[in-house]
């Protein structure tokens, strides 16, 4: 019983450091993004879609969620600035969002821009979108320092998705 006991402790003090540093810091944390994910053709919420928040630097994931049964994801995050464009320019603050679900057998990505930057109106990517399916990349705001972006997967409506 001691042994379990000695690597039970163990497991904990060597995964405590893991576990506090996954929780975003009170001190960063800035804003709460919160959405649906729904398949638009049939109108019902996708449970267990995985919507994963990635560095815009390297891809690497930065913050991932499981939708429940009603399809809602909610993250903790920090609001990000201006970055440089590859034409020189710079793009507007956005969120690059991968997302997977039941019988999709590749990511989804596409980017979550703020309805309140008057620098969308230049962003390089952004522009690339037909303006009719612009709507469907911004983050509606609805409150301080919180959002609200819906993903739908298919049908009217339909979130834009990049082919990278």
């Amino acid at each position: 019983m001691k042994p379990r006991r000695t690597l039970a402790f163990s497991a904990l003090v060597l995964l405590a450091p893991c576990l506090l540093h996954a929780q975003p810091s009170p001190a960063t944390v800035t804003g709460v993004v919160t959405g649906l994910v729904t398949d638009q053709s049939t109108h019902d919420p996708l449970e267990s879609a995985s919507v994963v928040l990635r560095s815009r630097a390297d891809s690497s994931q930065v913050a991932g969620a499981t939708t429940g049964k009603d399809g809602a994801f909610r993250f903790e995050t920090v609001k990000p600035g201006r970055t440089p464009a590859p034409d020189g320019g710079e793009q507007a603050p956005h969120i690059v969002v991968s997302v997977m679900a039941r019988g999709i057998l590749t990511r989804f990505l596409t980017r979550i821009y703020f309805e309140d930057e008057a620098s969308n109106a230049h962003d390089p990517v952004l522009a690339l979108v037909p303006e009719e399916r612009r709507g469907t990349l911004m983050a509606r705001r609805t409150g301080q320092g919180r959002y609200r972006f819906d993903l739908v997967m298919q049908g009217a409506g339909e979130t834009v998705f990049f082919d990278v």
